[in-house]
């Protein structure tokens, strides 16, 4: 019998190295330009969202400042209204106290004015700082000297992640001022209230390390400014 020698056509053929490794690198980069282009939609996707929040916490804050703004009342035949940079923060953020006819009803309480309190607290984090709303019964300015208005205590988170919150006080004249105490002995603020008060907020830019997202406006407050009570 006559042996015939075999010999491997095309179809018979393996892969050489360097086919195995050309066809790996090609996999390679077209799993790195998935990966790249799923990451770059995570990413925008979270800055998408982080910005939607920032607009909708001060959205939050700019409404309801100002309507407990708008709201204010003269206490005992005068105004209460104390406005300044919150202590070791210096000009970073504003805190407010003052009466109010506004009530939230989130303390559980009814019926009298609102002893109305803004102010922050340093997030968990120490990256940012925390807009709280405290709202009590009225009672005398002063009284307890146990009271602290700016405590925790019963207060509720209006805004999160903020890098400042400023507010100014106007007089009539148009003179603007970065505090406010109608208990002090200035004759403008003696018993009064400002008539306007500006509000400027300030977040960081999720799209930009550096950058911020300001938002400002300016509440114009009638009984302060002579309107009718």
């Amino acid at each position: 019998m006559t042996g015939k020698a075999w010999k491997s056509g095309p179809a018979g053929r393996g892969f050489t190295l360097v086919e195995i490794m050309l066809a790996v690198l090609i996999l390679g980069i077209v799993l790195a330009t998935l990966y790249a282009a799923w990451t770059g939609t995570l990413r925008v996707a979270r800055e998408g969202e982080k910005l939607d929040k920032s607009y909708a916490m001060a959205r939050v804050v700019m409404n309801q400042l100002s309507e407990d703004l708008e709201s204010l009342i003269p206490w005992n035949g005068e105004f209460v209204f104390r406005g300044g940079p919150q202590e070791a923060w210096e000009d970073s953020f504003t805190k407010l106290r003052f009466v109010s006819s506004r009530r939230l009803g989130l303390a559980g309480i009814s019926g009298g004015l609102s002893d109305i309190t803004w102010f922050g607290v340093e997030d968990l984090d120490g990256d940012g700082w925390t807009l709280m709303r405290r709202e009590c019964l009225c009672r005398e300015y002063g009284d307890d000297q146990y009271f602290d208005p700016f405590n925790e205590e019963d207060a509720y988170v209006v805004a999160e992640g903020l890098r400042s919150f400023r507010c100014r006080f106007f007089e009539r004249q148009g003179e603007a001022h970065p505090e406010w105490n109608s208990q002090s002995d200035t004759r403008n603020h003696r018993g009064a209230a400002p008539p306007v008060v500006s509000i400027r907020l300030e977040f960081d830019d999720p799209g930009d390390p550096e950058g911020v997202l300001v938002f400002m406006t300016k509440v114009f407050i009638p009984r302060a400014a002579g309107g009718d009570l």
